[in-house]
């Protein structure tokens, strides 16, 4: 994977952070020169970039489906399209009664909140969300398409890397076939899916002027739950109710990480995961954030937009 640099940054200082990291914690990364960079990615706008050998993409679904298969393979049942109405806890304290919107119910000792900030405006998932949950998680929206294929494709990427920016609203994408798959943007509030074609359209010329006249094959969004501290809870609500959300983008590598860890403390009392209550939720406001985050945001797309134009400069 290759990062490149949008902000005006002194090589110097870049070769020093990945001398850093590969003395200190054996990242297995390489400094690369604005030319490299731009031979493998040709755009005024970048500069230097920063190479991960040890990187890699994946598909998301196949991954998932591996993991429902190797769970159910170890004795786990897992059961789609089974909306939830309420979850409480009965009079003994120890279960919970999870009923469903076809009237049947769940006899639980555990339960497991996963819902991230796609539970507050689900019609049902919303009022079961765990109250602290609702009111300390962000939800931030982002963006992905496919485009369709272009004769510049492959002169404006020659390399068959996955890349991204150091912008705060960072790019990433890579060559898949003869298309381009690309994502980005982040955003309190859902951009209308008649404009998300033209407003993904519009970020990608920005990089790839060469690329005019590229069409969009689908294009879809996506909602990422953030805590203030930017760190995901994986922990104890109570008793016998847990939580591993709020991973912010990040999921696809650290959310088995938060159910091994939530599985070994039910089944085994593994107190490793006390290691995580310094990161326990701070209630914000949810989505009534959402202007706040709006604001915030706009700020930060600005400041890459002048920091950018003095890197071209």
């Amino acid at each position: 994977m290759l990062t490149a640099t949008v902000f005006p940054k002194s090589q110097a200082a870049i070769q020093e952070e990945v001398g850093e990291l590969v003395d200190i914690l054996g990242a297995s990364l390489s400094f690369l020169d604005a030319e490299t960079v731009n031979s493998k990615c040709r755009t005024d706008a970048y500069g230097c970039g920063v190479f991960d050998n040890s990187a890699f993409g994946f598909h998301p679904l196949k991954y998932c489906l591996a993991l429902a298969d190797k769970a159910q393979g170890l004795g786990a049942h897992i059961f789609e399209d089974c909306p939830i109405s309420r979850i409480e806890r009965k009079r003994a304290g120890r279960r919970f009664s999870v009923e469903l919107v076809d009237s049947r119910s769940i006899s639980a000792e555990h339960v497991v909140h996963c819902g991230s900030a796609y539970s507050h405006d689900h019609p049902t998932a919303g009022s079961l969300m765990h109250s602290m949950l609702k009111m300390a998680a962000l939800p931030v929206m982002t963006y992905v398409m496919i485009t369709n294929p272009h004769p510049q494709l492959e002169n404006a990427l020659p390399a068959n890397h996955c890349f991204t920016d150091d912008r705060f609203a960072c790019a990433y994408y890579r060559k898949i076939g003869g298309q381009l798959l690309y994502g980005g943007r982040v955003d309190a509030f859902e951009v209308s899916a008649d404009r998300l074609q033209q407003v993904m359209l519009d970020d990608l010329l920005q990089t790839f002027p060469q690329l005019r006249g590229i069409s969009v094959d689908v294009a879809w969004s996506g909602t990422m739950g953030y805590f203030t501290h930017k760190m995901p809870f994986i922990g104890r609500l109570s008793e016998n109710e847990w939580a591993s959300t709020g991973f912010g983008g990040h999921g696809m590598c650290t959310t088995s990480v938060g159910g091994k860890l939530i599985a070994s403390a039910i089944a085994e009392g593994n107190e490793r995961i006390e290691l995580f209550k310094t990161f326990f939720p701070i209630p914000v406001g949810g989505k009534f954030a959402r202007p706040a985050i709006h604001f915030m945001y706009n700020w930060y797309k600005a400041r890459d937009r002048l920091q950018g134009s003095r890197l071209r400069s």
